[in-house]
Order: structure tokens, then C-alpha cells, then sequence
């Protein structure tokens, strides 16, 4: 997608939301390799250390694109979505 030498606010959102959907991406090979089991421990990590962010936005913001990768394999393997 081509974006403006001056983007408006949303051509500004939708570059952020890209680069999150990159890293996202980015991280399928490594989680679609884990087991369920280990998918599982994993999701449980990062409940734990969202818990110890106590609301910090960076730090929550850090765990999502982690997050997501390992929502987006659990919906593939359980409803064929993607």
C-alpha cells in the first residue's frame, strides 16, 4: 500500500498496524511448530507477564504481537480459519 509524504491519521494508524501484522507474520513459523501442549505453556507465559506489566502500555503493547500469533494458530488448528 502506498502511503503520502504527509499521511493523514489514518494512513498513520494503518502503517503502525502493518508492521504489527509483520511481526506477526513474522512469528508463524516459530509458534506453528509447537505442540498444543506447548502452545498452551506459552499463552500461559505471557498471561503471567502481562499480569507483572501492572498496566504499563509498553509493556503490554510489547506481548501482542506474540499474543496474537499464538491466537491466530490456535484458531487455525481448531476452526480451519486460516
Amino acid at each position: 500500500m502506498r502511503f503520502s509524504l504527509f499521511p493523514s491519521r489514518n494512513e498513520r494508524l494503518l502503517r503502525k498496524s502493518f508492521k504489527r501484522a509483520e511481526i506477526v507474520m513474522g512469528l508463524e513459523h516459530e509458534v506453528g511448530g509447537l505442540s498444543d501442549a506447548a502452545l498452551k505453556e506459552r499463552f500461559q507465559a505471557l498471561r503471567q507477564k502481562a499480569i507483572t506489566a501492572q498496566g504499563s502500555a509498553k509493556e503490554l503493547d510489547a506481548l501482542l504481537p506474540e499474543c496474537f500469533a499464538i491466537t491466530r494458530e490456535v484458531c487455525d488448528r481448531r476452526l480451519g480459519i486460516w
